[in-house]
């Protein structure tokens, strides 16, 4: 924010520019759009037309874009994988176990009143 704030013009463009940096709110629209690599481009052309370094400009860009969508892949790997494990302890548990599981679940819901015994009813179900 501290970098292109206020440095994106247009010369075509009547007004402030849609995203900017100008503050916390639009710039982290901005770099929302960023990392999810939607019309990312609109951005660099305005934050190129600024008065910043060339350089630094390419690097922020660069780097954003490549460390912003490995960490987004990471994130879907993880919920990808955790789903994974939960099917795997599902599959493991024996009938007996799910029996029992049944058995303390009757027997928690004889004290639960009102929607918390209708949820109980549901996940016996």
């Amino acid at each position: 924010m501290q970098i292109f704030g206020g440095a994106f013009k247009d010369p075509e463009v009547v007004g402030t520019i849609r995203y900017n940096y100008d503050s916390f709110l639009n710039a982290f629209i901005t770099s929302f759009i960023m990392l999810t690599t939607e019309n990312w481009n609109t951005i660099m052309f305005y934050a190129f037309s600024g008065d910043t370094s060339q350089g630094l400009i390419a690097f922020y860009f660069i780097s954003c874009i490549f460390i912003g969508n490995w960490m987004l892949l990471n994130l879907f790997l993880a919920i990808l994988l955790d789903s994974f494990t939960q099917v795997e302890e599902e599959d493991t548990i024996t009938d007996e176990e799910k029996e029992q599981m049944k058995q303390t679940m009757q027997e928690e819901l004889k004290f639960k009143q009102g929607e918390d015994f209708i949820e109980g009813m549901l996940e016996l179900a």
